[in-house]
């Protein structure tokens, strides 16, 4: 069986979901009451009083019908307070009370973008259905809120507007107190609605805070608009307008005690909702000409990717294609096959020249990055006779092309072939350390020299050595070039294809850039789908480097490393 508590909680909870804030029949009525003036040029308040107006008076009403107010904030917190403290509140024998509500809300809305005489008018149409409805539903409750629509009622003093009244233009001064003084007449009658005589719930003062939190909703709505500091509200002082209207809710959640949590719940959604697309960006909204040149840009964009993803796409394609032995590209007669990766496998050695780019392009990582860390660091911490002309040593030995060297590194790996039996490959390994150490250590000498001493100098004065300092400060802070140096080391090895083919005479000594070259270059061996489907495998391990060191590529590491 439920308990108590567990059955008052779901009683409340089928009450949530079958009370709608604001019926029906209330909506159409309103969209009734304007359709009624369509073809008329007046229509009559009382025996005494009417309005006359044109054509584009009555549709300037009914734009602003359309475009403001849409979440009914009057009328749903008059109906809120209503459901609460009458039990089966029926709305429809005090429909003329709402219905008047509605359009003085939304004369509200409406005069505070008065501009002109047509909307000025539009203006006196929706006051004068407000004062219509009034007269219709109580003769002394009409006669109370025209006199609060011309400010001869007495009006309760501002609580928290105070502050703002100083940035209130003198015109939109008395729009403010016009709006204060009806919702006031408007929560006022709240009592008469409910049949309480109490005098402990202050219905005005509800009424004039909420009237006062949705003027300054107003005005930060037109900021939120448009970002721009035209108007009441600007960059300077919005925070000081949503602080207030912080403040009005507090007082308001206090002022509503009587009320169950959920109605109140309901209430403060309904008010704080903003009829607005708010930017989250500071800057305004573009203008046309901004939203060209953005396209401009992402037009470029996305072209200059196509063109990077097009030769991708053409090389994993061609690699499954039959009819492309003998012809470098064939779109035309494509046909699906898995032939060439067979062939690759089954036919060559490719799983072996690749093994051997792997380890040559793995150790020359390792063996670069342990030599040039220490060489940068002594030519970044250290200061010694001859430091300067090694630099330039360094320097001078860049200016020499490669290609000029090729002789020289043939007579090397004979050299050290016949004289100690050394290995090919292990030589072209001690070559690519060898050129790629006098670059990369300047590169990372510079790095280290971004890095400031004063995180040296404190450590040795905690009595840290320079090998300490070396391994435990610098060099973690110096990952993100460590990292980019050993992705390049790893990597020259697979494109070079050069100085393999004069070094290497075994085809099972071959890197994989020198074995796929022979499938282009061998008219015995000539197979390009074979080349295609071979290139697109070497890119495995490529990428999955990257991928995994990556994270370790970022600038700004030594950023907050030295205090103040």
């Amino acid at each position: 069986m439920q308990t108590l508590n567990q059955q008052s909680l779901s009683l409340k909870s089928k009450i949530k979901k079958s009370e709608k804030t604001i019926p029906d029949q209330l909506i159409f009525s309103v969209a009734s009451a304007f359709k009624e003036l369509k073809g008329q040029n007046y229509f009559s308040i009382n025996n005494n009083e009417k309005i006359n107006f044109d054509r584009n008076d009555l549709a300037m009403a009914i734009r602003c019908y359309k475009k403001e107010d849409l979440n009914w904030n009057y009328n749903s917190i008059a109906l809120l307070i209503l459901n609460d403290q009458v039990k089966n509140y029926d709305f429809n024998k005090d429909l003329n009370y709402h219905l008047a509500l509605k359009f003085a809300s939304l004369s509200f809305s409406y005069e505070r973008d008065k501009q002109s005489k047509s909307i000025t008018q539009g203006y006196e149409v929706l006051k004068g259905l407000s004062l219509k409805h009034a007269y219709e539903y109580k003769k002394e409750f009409y006669t109370e809120l025209k006199l609060a629509y011309e400010l001869k009622n007495n009006l309760d003093k501002n609580i928290f507007i105070d502050n703002q009244r100083s940035l209130v233009k003198s015109d939109h001064g008395s729009f403010w107190d016009i709006t204060r003084s009806v919702f006031q007449v408007f929560t006022g009658e709240i009592q008469n609605l409910t049949n309480t005589k109490t005098n402990y719930i202050d219905y005005k003062k509800i009424g004039l805070l909420c009237a006062e939190y949705n003027l300054l909703k107003l005005e930060a709505e037109a900021f939120l608009r448009n970002k721009k500091n035209n108007g009441l509200v600007n960059s300077e002082n919005y925070n000081n307008f949503s602080s207030t209207m912080i403040l009005i809710l507090d007082d308001l959640k206090k002022s509503l005690y009587f009320m169950k949590d959920y109605r109140v719940e309901a209430m403060f959604s309904n008010m704080t909702e903003m009829n607005v697309k708010v930017h989250l960006s500071d800057l305004p909204p573009m203008s046309p000409i901004e939203w060209m040149g953005m396209l401009i840009r992402y037009g470029i964009l996305i072209l200059w990717a196509l063109i990077i993803i097009f030769p991708i796409v053409i090389l994993i394609q061609q690699g499954f294609n039959l009819n492309n032995q003998k012809v470098i590209l064939d779109i035309q007669n494509f046909e699906f096959s898995f032939n060439n990766y067979r062939r690759l496998f089954e036919q060559t050695l490719f799983l072996k020249w690749l093994l051997n780019s792997i380890i040559i392009g793995f150790f020359t990582m390792i063996i670069t990055i342990f030599i040039i860390s220490l060489t940068a660091y002594s030519f970044s911490r250290f200061k010694y006779r001859g430091k300067r002309s090694f630099l330039i040593a360094l320097l001078v030995s860049q200016m020499v092309p490669v290609f000029t060297s090729l002789l020289v590194f043939y007579i090397f790996t004979e050299l050290l072939n016949n004289a100690f039996n050394m290995p090919r490959i292990a030589t072209l390994l001690l070559i690519y350390v060898g050129g790629g150490v006098a670059s990369n250590t300047i590169i990372l000498k510079g790095y280290m020299d971004s890095i400031s001493q004063d995180i040296d100098d404190a450590a040795r004065i905690d009595g840290c050595s320079h090998f300490w300092i070396f391994l435990n400060i610098i060099f973690p802070l110096c990952k993100p070039m460590l990292v980019l140096i050993a992705l390049m080391s790893f990597i020259g090895p697979f494109g070079d294809v050069i100085l393999p083919s004069l070094i290497l005479r075994n085809q099972e000594d071959y890197t994989v850039a020198v074995g796929l070259n022979m499938f282009i270059n061998s008219e015995r061996l000539m197979n390009y789908g074979a080349y295609f489907a071979g290139s697109t495998l070497v890119a495995v391990p490529i990428g999955v480097l990257f991928l995994v060191l990556q994270k370790f590529v970022v600038s700004g590491m030594t950023s907050g490393g030295v205090k103040g």
